[in-house]
Formats: C-alpha cells, sequence, structure tokens
C-alpha cells in the first residue's frame, strides 16, 4: 500500500516539499495513534502535517507526521518515503511512534516498498518497549513530548537526525503443528483459534522469541489489556504473583529437544520455565539476561547484527523480575550462541510462545525451526546497550588482563601503544553456575590479536603483546557487570 518506485509517479500523488534539496535531514514519523493509552496522538494533533526546524549546525530539515493506521495517510507516508528515496534525498531518518508491535509493522511496510536500507528508530509508547530500550531511546516518549513552541519536539527531531546507524538481524520463526495440533491467539480480549489451514506458522523475529512461563502471561494479558500504560503494567504485575502460586509447566515437559543446526544437543535445567532467544539486549521489559558478568565462561558479548542469537534458559518470571530490580543473574543460565536452532516438542505438549510480544498457546506443536533472514538497519544513541559488532568493543581503549579486566578511556585521537596480557586458561567450565558466564574479554583480546597479526585462533596461547589501538574522538567506557 502506498509504494511508488519511480519519482514520476511520486510527482502525481505527492506534492514536492519546497526546497527538498536543501534540507540536510528528514525524519518520517509513522503514529500508532492508539498506543499509550492513545498518547501517541499527540504527534497527530499538532495542526500540521510537517515540522521545520534546525539541526545543530544550523542547516533546515523537516519531519513529516502520518497516521499509521489510516489507511490515506499511511499510504500518503509510504508514498512520500519512497520519492524522497528515489530522490536520493540525504539523511532520510524513518520513525515508529508506538510499541515494539509498531516497529515491527513499520519495519515490515519498508521492506515491502524496497526501503530496507533506510533506518529506523521508535518514539516509544507501548508497554514494553524493549527495541526502544536496546537502541537507547528509552522506556517511554519523553516529557514533555512536544513542548512550547514545539522546542521539546524539534530536539526529539534533532536528536533522532544525529542518532548512529547499525545493522540488526531479523530471524525467521517456524511453528509446525502437530498431529490434531491447534493454534490460539487472543483477539479483542477473546481467545480465538488461529491458523487452522495452516499446518506451520511462519513469523519473523527482531528482538525475541521465547516459550514457557513469560509467554503465558503475555496470552493471558491480552486478554485484560486496559487503554493505559499503567492500568497494563499491573496486569502483568498481577499475571506474575499469580504464577509464584500456581507454577507453569516446567521444559522438560514441553521440550524432548533443543538441538544446533548441527544437531548437537543443548540442555537445561530440569527447574528451567522459560526458554529465550535474545537478539536485542532487553527483554520482558528491560530485562538484559545475556549482560556480561564477572565469571569467565564459554560466551561472547551479544552482538545485535552479527548472525548470531544467545538462547538463555531461566527458572520463572521471578527471577526476571528480580534481575530488572536488582540487577540479580539468579536462576537465570546462558544456554546457547549460534545461528540457527530446532526444537522438538514432546507428544501432546501445551505450550505458550511469544514472538516480539505477540503470544500464541499451541496444542501440540510438533517443532520450532530458528535460522537466520536477512539484516536491517535501525538507530541507536551513542549509549545505546545494543551493539552491531566487534567495532563497537573496540571503541573502548585498553584491556588489562587478568590483573583488573578493566578498560579505560585513553585521549582522543591517539594511536596508543597497549600492553596486553592473556590469561592462561582452557575456558572450560567446572559446574554448572560457570556454565551461566561468558568471557567478554577473552573475545575483546581475540580482536586485538587479530589486529596485531597474531596467527593463533587461542587467546590462552599467548603470555603477552603489544598492539596500536586507535581511539575514537567520543571514547565510550566498556565494563562487565
Amino acid at each position: 500500500m502506498g509504494c511508488v518506485n519511480s519519482s514520476a509517479a511520486g510527482a502525481d500523488r505527492v506534492k514536492e516539499p519546497v526546497a527538498a534539496k536543501a534540507l540536510a535531514g528528514q525524519v518520517f514519523v509513522m503514529v500508532n495513534g492508539s498506543s499509550g493509552g492513545n498518547a501517541a496522538r499527540a504527534l497527530l494533533e499538532l495542526g500540521q502535517d510537517t515540522l521545520d526546524f534546525e539541526d545543530n549546525q544550523g542547516r533546515p530539515c523537516r519531519a513529516w507526521f502520518f497516521d499509521f493506521k489510516d489507511a490515506d495517510s499511511h499510504k500518503r507516508g509510504m508514498e512520500r518515503v519512497t520519492a524522497e528515496s528515489t530522490a536520493r534525498r540525504k539523511n532520510l531518518r524513518v520513525v515508529a511512534a508506538g510499541g515494539d508491535g509498531t516497529v515491527k509493522w513499520v519495519l515490515s511496510e519498508l521492506i515491502r516498498c524496497g526501503l530496507e536500507h533506510l533506518p529506523i528508530g521508535v518514539i516509544p509508547f507501548g508497554t514494553g518497549n524493549d527495541f526502544s530500550r536496546a537502541m537507547g531511546f528509552g522506556a517511554s516518549a519523553p516529557v514533555p513530548l512536544v513542548g512550547a513552541h514545539m522546542l521539546a519536539l524539534k530536539k526529539l527531531m534533532i536528536a533522532t537526525l544525529e542518532a548512529q546507524e547499525a545493522s540488526l538481524d531479523v530471524w525467521k520463526v517456524r511453528i509446525a503443528k502437530g498431529p490434531n495440533g491447534k493454534f490460539f491467539e487472543v483477539r479483542n480480549g477473546a481467545i480465538t483459534e488461529a491458523y487452522e489451514s495452516e499446518d506451520v506458522i511462519e513469523e519473523e523475529m527482531i528482538n525475541y522469541f521465547s516459550l514457557g512461563a513469560d509467554a503465558q502471561i503475555v496470552f493471558e494479558f491480552e486478554q485484560q489489556r486496559t487503554a493505559s500504560q499503567l492500568g497494563n503494567k499491573l496486569v502483568y504485575v498481577e499475571r506474575g504473583t499469580h504464577q509464584l502460586m500456581k507454577r507453569p509447566a516446567r521444559l522438560r515437559q514441553m521440550i524432548e529437544k533443543l538441538e544446533s543446526e548441527e544437531g548437537d544437543s543443548i540442555l537445561f535445567r530440569k527447574s528451567d520455565r522459560i526458554l529465550a532467544f535474545l537478539n536485542i539486549p532487553s527483554y520482558s521489559a528491560g530485562a538484559n539476561v545475556w549482560s556480561p558478568s564477572k565469571r569467565t565462561g564459554r560466551f561472547g558479548p551479544q552482538y545485535v547484527g552479527d548472525g548470531r542469537l544467545e538462547a538463555c534458559t531461566i527458572h520463572g518470571t521471578a527471577n526476571v523480575a528480580m534481575h530488572i530490580g536488582t540487577g540479580s543473574k539468579l536462576g537465570i543460565k546462558r544456554t546457547a550462541q549460534l545461528g540457527a536452532y530446532n526444537i522438538s516438542f514432546c507428544e501432546n505438549a501445551d505450550v505458550y510462545l511469544q514472538i516480539d510480544g505477540e503470544a500464541v498457546h499451541a496444542q501440540n506443536p510438533a517443532t520450532v525451526s530458528i535460522e537466520h533472514g536477512y539484516t536491517v538497519q535501525v538507530l541507536r544513541a551513542a549509549h545505546a546497550l545494543a551493539r552491531s559488532s566487534a567495532a563497537d568493543v573496540r571503541k573502548a581503549s585498553f584491556v588489562s588482563l587478568p590483573d583488573s579486566k578493566r578498560i579505560r578511556s585513553l585521549v582522543p585521537g591517539e594511536q596508543a601503544p597497549v600492553h596486553v596480557g592473556f590469561v592462561t586458561s582452557d575456558f572450560q567450565e567446572s559446574d554448572e553456575d560457570a556454565d551461566n558466564e561468558d568471557d567478554e574479554d577473552s573475545n575483546i583480546v581475540r580482536d586485538i590479536k587479530d589486529q596485531a597479526g597474531d596467527g593463533t585462533d587461542d587467546p590462552a596461547s599467548v603470555s603477552s603483546g603489544v598492539v596500536a589501538i586507535p581511539i575514537p574522538s567520543k571514547a565510550e567506557k566498556f565494563s562487565s557487570h
């Protein structure tokens, strides 16, 4: 709907903006007006469809606002973005004003129109807002949103234009029915059988996919969703408290096998009730369960654009809440870090699953497969948790091992010789708890050795070395949590 693939066709339907060639940047805001208890509608009630402003260098810029739930406005928005992209305008940014579901919706429209090269950002109006949290845009929309003389809104648009671009993996999830299998979802507060004519659900995932106790809460929440963000959060609290009294099924009662794409078995603990596959460092409204820790282990840091998907098992939803509140990793175990996964379910299993916050109740599912689909461009703030690649780690400066495990910022612009000490270790865990930890330092060391030209692959095989690390102009500290 609304894609225009030639500038001529675009000119017939959309007037050329005044002095478009002179604009230093444009932001296209796609608004889901019902998000945030209709709070997002403030962006549609400005009394104007565009907002002209200047960036921090005093250059003219423009923001556009479209009602993405209105068919005509939706069409005009996609036509405008397509026309500007076809005309090769510079610094084009797309923003989804809504929750995580709105981000996915807008992204799917960009892909449909062949505009996946344009970076997408977010103004968070949803309940969990995990995409926004991970990309550094906060847990909720800024207050004030518009402000006197629209100053607050203009600052928000400037921040969007100045945000960094990053690559984000998109994953394909396939859920197959078993004999007499059924899928149910919640529509308008009522449980309805879904995908009746389909044997396989095929969906794309950008945030996370999980099954078990957390997905059950999401499914039950959809039956009680309210019109306010606060009300929705209270529903989540109530459903979580209910699980403390009536424990959900364990993974071992549902899953027969969890395997890598090569067929290697991946084990989980008998007490685990959640299996989560994490594409971004924010899950279930802010839990960074793959966050680095002080102990060494066999896993590396999480990157959102490296073609690997992190898997965690968790005892229950109370452990997720405890992690958000205190940072505790009790009951949370890093399980795998791979490019694909396969799950086989027990016969007659009863399973709750969620993909990016959209829950399904599956009766007698057969299998789930997860594989890499493609990569898109997103916007991230400079301080965001989400990192696209090891290059983001190397923006930090200096590694000292094993004495301190600290990374210190040096003078911006220096080409600094750095002494690196390497841990002598086989990096093997001796107990179940050690499986829960990863060794970020070993990954950083491996990156540094690549720069130094060392031909060995094992970071434990070298005792020391000196390398030159370029220090960025805005060096960021990186520390293990």
